[in-house]
C-alpha cells in the first residue's frame, strides 16, 4: 500500500496520541525502556553558561560528570540535591571559544557513544554564527509507517554538521513535533541529538506544541530569563552588539497579547544601543501561503512595535516553505524546511508586495553570519522534492542577502 505525505501525516497524529492512551499498558509503568530516555542537549544560560538537559527513564538525582580540559581526565562531578525526570544542570564560569567536555551519568543509548561528549563554549570569535530551522515535526517512528519525517529532519541535521562554519547556536522556530506527546518529543532529540549535544538551541514555541498544553516544552528546555508561562514562554538573550528576541504567537486572549507585548516594548526600549535586533517567531506576518491570508494577525500587532525600535530581522517558520519578504524596512524570513509536509502548505502563484526569493518543496536551514555592522543570511538546500514523496539530496544556496550598516 502505497502511503501519501497527506496520510502519513494523520498517522502521525494518530500514533502520538496512541502511544499516551495505550504506554501504561504496553510498556509497562514499572519497567520503563530506554526509548523513554532523552538523550543530552545543551541550551545557553549567559555568554559564559550553558545548560545541559536530558530525561531519565524514572525519576532520579541527575548526575554528570564536567571536564575542562577537552580530553577528558579529570572531572568534576555535579549532583542534582532532588530528584527529577528532566534533567537540567547549568555549567557556570566558562570562557568562550575554549573546548569542554561532559558526560551524563546513567544514561546508555546507542546514539550517544561510550566517551565524554566534547562542545566548544559559543561566542569565542568576534562574529556571531547561528542556523536557523523549522517545523521539525517529530512524530514517533513507526516502522515502515512514519518514518519519513525523521529521515528527512535527519538529512537537515547532518548538513548542518557537515557545515564548514560552527554555529555558536541554533535556533528551532517551533513546531519541533506534531504533537506535544512525549515519545513525539523522545523521536525529536534523538534525531537532533548529534547536534544539539554539542551545540546549543533556542527554542520558540509553535502552535504544535502548545496545542496540546505544551507541558513537555517547558519540561525540555532551560532558558534564559523571560515572561509567560513558566517564566519563559517568551524570553531574550543579548550579545555584544546583537540582541535575539524570542516570542510566542499562541495568543490566548487580550491580557495574554498586552502581557508579551508590554514585556516586548520595554525589551527593545533597554537595548536601543544593539546594533542588530533579530526576532524568532512560529507564525510569520507577512506570507504568500494559499493556505493563510497575506497579512497576518500578527502584523497588525507587532509591525509598528518593530518598526519604531529597529528591528532587523523577524525570523518565523509555520508555512512550510521559503519565503524572503521586504516590508517597512524590516526582512522577513519564512523557513519551514526542517522536515514537516509540505504537500497541504504551498505558496499562491502572485505573491505578496515585498517579495523578494521564494522556494517550495526543499529541506533546508539557513546560516546567518554577523560580524560587527555586517549581516549575510543563506539558504541551504539539502533536500529537493521533485516527484511527490522523493526527495533528492542537493547541496546548494539558493537565496542570499546582506546588510551592512554605516
Amino acid at each position: 500500500m502505497r502511503l501519501t505525505l497527506r496520510r502519513i501525516r494523520s498517522l502521525n497524529l494518530l500514533f502520538g496520541f496512541a502511544i499516551l492512551i495505550l504506554a501504561p499498558t504496553a510498556f509497562g509503568q514499572s519497567a520503563p525502556t530506554p526509548s523513554n530516555i532523552w538523550p543530552p542537549y545543551l541550551t545557553p544560560k549567559t555568554d559564559t553558561s550553558v545548560t545541559v538537559n536530558w530525561k531519565a527513564a524514572i525519576p532520579s538525582r541527575g548526575s554528570l560528570i564536567f571536564y575542562r580540559e577537552p580530553n577528558g581526565k579529570e572531572g568534576i562531578r555535579l549532583t542534582e540535591d532532588k530528584t527529577f525526570l528532566y534533567h537540567h544542570i547549568s555549567l557556570e564560569n566558562l570562557v568562550p571559544g575554549s573546548l569542554y567536555s561532559y558526560e551524563v551519568s546513567r544514561v546508555n543509548l546507542r546514539e550517544m557513544k561510550k566517551q565524554p561528549i566534547q562542545f566548544r563554549m559559543p561566542f569565542g570569535s568576534e562574529a556571531l554564527t547561528f542556523f536557523v530551522i523549522s517545523d521539525t515535526h517529530q512524530v514517533l517512528p513507526v516502522p515502515g509507517i512514519n518514518e519519513t519525517v525523521r529521515m528527512r529532519t535527519q538529512m537537515v541535521v547532518d548538513a548542518m554538521l557537515r557545515d564548514p562554519l560552527v554555529p555558536d547556536f541554533f535556533v528551532n522556530c517551533g513546531d519541533h513535533v506534531e504533537s506535544d506527546a512525549l515519545p513525539n518529543w523522545t523521536a525529536y532529540f534523538k534525531t537532533i541529538y548529534p547536534l544539539a549535544c554539542k551545540i546549543p538551541t533556542f527554542p520558540v514555541l509553535g502552535n504544535h506544541e502548545d496545542m496540546s498544553g505544551a507541558d513537555n516544552y517547558f519540561h525540555a528546555f532551560s532558558f534564559p530569563d523571560g515572561g509567560g508561562r513558566q517564566g519563559w514562554e517568551w524570553y531574550t538573550f543579548q550579545r555584544k552588539n546583537v540582541l535575539l528576541v524570542f516570542l510566542n504567537m499562541n495568543f490566548e486572549d487580550l491580557d495574554h497579547i498586552t502581557r508579551q507585548t508590554n514585556w516586548l516594548k520595554s525589551v527593545l526600549n533597554q537595548s536601543r544601543d544593539k546594533t542588530w535586533k533579530f526576532v524568532f517567531t512560529h507564525q510569520p506576518l507577512y506570507s504568500s501561503s494559499v493556505r493563510y491570508s497575506a497579512e497576518t494577525p500578527y502584523k497588525m500587532l507587532l509591525e509598528p512595535i518593530f518598526m519604531k525600535h529597529g528591528v532587523d530581522v523577524v525570523f518565523s517558520g509555520h508555512h512550510h516553505a521559503y519565503q524572503r519578504v521586504y516590508r517597512n524596512g524590516i526582512t522577513h524570513i519564512v523557513s519551514g524546511g526542517g522536515g514537516g509536509d509540505w504537500s497541504e502548505l504551498t505558496l499562491r502563484e502572485k505573491k505578496i508586495e515585498g517579495t523578494v526569493k521564494t522556494h517550495e518543496k526543499a529541506l533546508h536551514y539557513l546560516r546567518v553570519r554577523v560580524v560587527k555592522n555586517n549581516f549575510i543570511m543563506e539558504m541551504r538546500i539539502v533536500g529537493q522534492e521533485n516527484a511527490e514523496g522523493v526527495i533528492e539530496p542537493r547541496d546548494e544556496i539558493i537565496d542570499r542577502f546582506e546588510i551592512v550598516k554605516r
